[in-house]
């Protein structure tokens, strides 16, 4: 669990931890980054109000790190067979969670990851109601489709630990953190979805991915990313990569053209089409349903 600026927050996350009911033994790994709030307040309340303190590791650093050297420090610190993601802002609500995920990755050894569905909470107006997955979806993945799109919120995976016999040094600057990790756990094995509802995902302006936040600077770190990855000699699947890259880049032209930065939007249409030239068709038909969207509109007016 990882958390900066969570004083709000974080205890109801530390909550849905140790409210888990497992036949096995877990622990907690938090890592504060140096939050400038009440956060370490409330975590220390939160660790001596509970009777197994020594089930819970906290990392509170003296310095802030980042996120990714936070999140790279809580992950080093597991020493478990499998590894559970929940971030300081958002929290599980089914206390069997963990042993259903557990019970089905020791069931199938073929399989690496496992994800579920969540809720997304409205911090502002306290509306719940809407869902990652409206419906469900495929049960099983490869690393190609996550290779194409992050699909598992990360407050729902759990994986195997140690597949990764150390990280390689594109990953201490990824962007995101969890994208990257699942495609290189995926190597190992497949993911499956189980279609419950076990966990709410916060939205709020203080989050990492905030509407507020900087979507520009987060398309730009995120393809940085990926051409890193496709450089490395970690994934194979190049072809895939590339595709991935070219559709970030399309849409960081879509958010130029948006936001009327039309130089912007032809340099990055020029890269999206020379990264994966077989897009074309795709770009065409997005841009003539927004033309139709655009013309309809003013129709309208």
């Amino acid at each position: 669990m990882i958390t900066y600026n969570h004083e709000k927050f974080i205890r109801e996350a530390i909550d849905g931890v140790l409210m888990q009911e497992t036949n096995f033994e877990y622990e907690l790994i938090i890592a504060n980054d140096c939050s400038t709030d009440n956060t370490d307040l409330v975590i220390q309340g939160c660790i001596n109000k509970y009777l197994r303190k020594n089930s819970i590791k906290y990392l509170n650093h003296k310095e802030n790190k980042g996120i990714m050297l936070n999140f790279i420090s809580a992950l080093q610190l597991c020493k478990g067979k499998y590894i559970a993601l929940c971030e300081g802002d958002d929290y599980w609500t089914n206390k069997h969670k963990l042993q259903k995920q557990v019970d089905f990755l020791e069931n199938n050894l073929d399989f690496a990851i496992c994800f579920h569905n969540a809720r997304k909470l409205n911090q502002t107006t306290g509306d719940d109601s809407e869902l990652f997955f409206t419906s469900p979806p495929k049960e099983v993945y490869t690393i190609t489709d996550i290779i194409k799109e992050n699909f598992i919120p990360t407050l729902t995976s759990v994986f195997r630990n140690n597949l990764i016999n150390e990280f390689p040094d594109w990953y201490y600057k990824a962007f995101p953190g969890d994208w990257p990790l699942h495609i290189l756990n995926s190597q190992f094995g497949k993911i499956k979805y189980i279609d419950e509802i076990m966990a709410v995902y916060r939205m709020h302006d203080g989050g990492s991915f905030s509407p507020s936040k900087n979507r520009e600077s987060n398309y730009e770190r995120c393809i940085k990313t990926f051409v890193a990855i496709e450089k490395g000699k970690e994934i194979k699947h190049k072809r895939t990569i590339a595709y991935t890259i070219s559709n970030l880049y399309f849409e960081l032209f879509i958010f130029y053209i948006k936001e009327k930065r039309y130089t912007k939007a032809i340099i990055t249409f020029g890269k999206c089409l020379k990264k994966y030239p077989f897009n074309i068709l795709k770009v065409v038909l997005t841009l003539i349903k927004s033309l139709k969207k655009l013309l309809w509109k003013r129709i309208k007016k």
